[in-house]
């Protein structure tokens, strides 16, 4: 994510938005509809920065998969890398959506 932005921004871009584009792949999201709504729900508590919500969100569709309470799924650490603004993005993006202002201007 980190070398998204620094890619765009040496070519001349500035304010670089960094956004998750699926978590999962498009054929899943296309022809599974819960898992495309679940892909949709991750992303967005990971934009958010809650990244305990989306562990959350995914322990309880697991437990409820396996038929396992979610006490048994708890965990001390989060699984999500919160070390820096990209690194939950880099660390789950299948594909990412660049977004920047050129600085070029048009005559």
């Amino acid at each position: 994510a980190s070398e998204e932005v620094s890619r765009l921004e040496a070519v001349g871009f500035r304010d670089v938005q960094l956004r998750i584009c699926n978590v999962i792949n498009f054929f899943d999201i296309l022809t599974k509809p819960r898992a495309a709504r679940i892909n949709a729900a991750v992303i967005k508590l990971l934009e958010k920065g809650d990244l305990w919500g989306a562990q959350l969100l995914l322990c309880r569709a697991v437990a409820k998969v396996r038929g396992v309470p979610l006490t048994s799924l708890r965990r001390s650490s989060c699984l999500f890398d919160g070390s820096s603004k990209l690194s939950a993005q880099d660390q789950v993006a299948r594909y990412f959506i660049s977004t920047g202002t050129s600085a070029l201007t048009r005559p």
